[in-house]
């Protein structure tokens, strides 16, 4: 039974440190922007071939937060949105609050 009630105290203590870690290096939340106190990596470099069909265009991959750190979104090939002609990307902007992502939109 000791044994038992340890096993769940360590359990709780840890997902209470994850969640205090969270905080420092996680998003803070304000009027509805998340801050994220640590920036990108640099954009990795994407190799993309011909467009798979005409009214293809190219959206480049992208870092997103995951909680604990960055990912890494690859680029796909998507139909142009009709009405559209192109593709503004996404991007992470700086202030100093944190950095924030700005979605990317069709033009």
């Amino acid at each position: 039974m000791k044994r038992l009630n340890f096993a769940r105290t360590a359990a709780a203590a840890g997902v209470l440190l994850g969640l205090m870690g969270c905080s420092h290096h996680g998003a803070n939340v304000g009027a509805g922007v998340s801050y994220i106190d640590r920036g990108p990596p640099r954009n990795r470099v994407e190799i993309r071939g011909p467009a798979p069909g005409s009214g293809m265009t190219w959206l480049p991959g992208y870092y997103r937060w995951a909680g604990n750190g960055y990912a890494w979104v690859p680029g796909r090939w998507e139909s142009v949105s009709q009405g559209h002609r192109s593709w503004s990307p996404g991007r992470w902007r700086h202030t100093r609050q944190g950095w924030y992502w700005v979605e990317g939109r069709w033009r």
